[in-house]
């Protein structure tokens, strides 16, 4: 739990801790960028690669990205990267996109709440947890947000459980979920239910859109990709 570097991928996190901003320019192509604009254009981009999709790990290697990028040698630039765009005010992170984490710029933020939200689906996806995530979700969706640490001491089957649940959550795209830091140096992670999400984050979602066009537009960004939230 402390603040130590840590790979997004082995951790299960989705966001990680501010790093030193550097602004990053693309390793190839004929339009240079900055990495936020880059986003934005893209609509949402995964941290690792997916056939098709922009990442941020091809964004900072080029060609050829690998799918193992924590051993490479631009895995710093690559982490700092992805920390900072994380921790913009135009970015949200969850694992939209076949389970993997996935950046989303602000402009697709009404159709990620939309869907996100539905609640028909919230319902079904709900149905089919294991007892234990259920009873995680449900808490998240009563008080809005957790952090974890304040339930691990009572939670059932300890902090292996507590992971695991978290990650049916956020594997079915139930909850939203970041990182809050500490003065002391540490970082807990923290579960958001989207209506809390849409609030803080002040989302307006047109009354109109339906889940169905919401879906139309983020499977437009994501390509042939499975959503998780779909």
């Amino acid at each position: 739990m402390h603040s130590s570097r840590r790979s997004p991928a082995d951790s299960g996190s989705t966001s990680m801790v501010r790093a030193e901003w550097v602004d990053f320019q693309p390793q190839s192509g004929a339009v240079r960028t900055t990495a936020l604009e880059w986003v934005r254009k893209a609509g949402l981009v995964t941290l690792s690669p997916v056939d098709g999709l922009e990442s941020v790990v091809g964004y900072v290697v080029g060609a050829n990205p690998p799918k193992r990028w924590w051993s490479h040698p631009k895995g710093t630039e690559i982490y700092n990267l992805f920390a900072n765009l994380s921790a913009h005010r135009s970015i949200a992170v969850t694992k939209l996109v076949e389970g993997k984490v996935t950046l989303v710029h602000r402009r697709l933020w009404p159709a990620l709440v939309r869907l996100g939200q539905d609640p028909c689906r919230l319902s079904a996806q709900a149905k089919s947890l294991p007892t234990s995530a259920r009873k995680l979700f449900a808490l998240v969706q009563k008080k809005g947000a957790i952090r974890l640490d304040t339930v691990l001491p009572d939670w059932p089957g300890g902090s292996k459980q507590l992971k695991k649940d978290r990650t049916a959550l956020e594997q079915k795209a139930l909850v939203m979920s970041h990182d809050e830091h500490t003065s002391s140096g540490t970082h807990y992670p923290v579960l958001e239910s989207w209506k809390s999400f849409r609030e803080r984050r002040h989302v307006p979602v047109p009354a109109g859109l339906t889940a169905v066009d919401a879906a139309r537009k983020l499977q437009a960004a994501a390509g042939d990709h499975k959503l998780t939230a779909s």
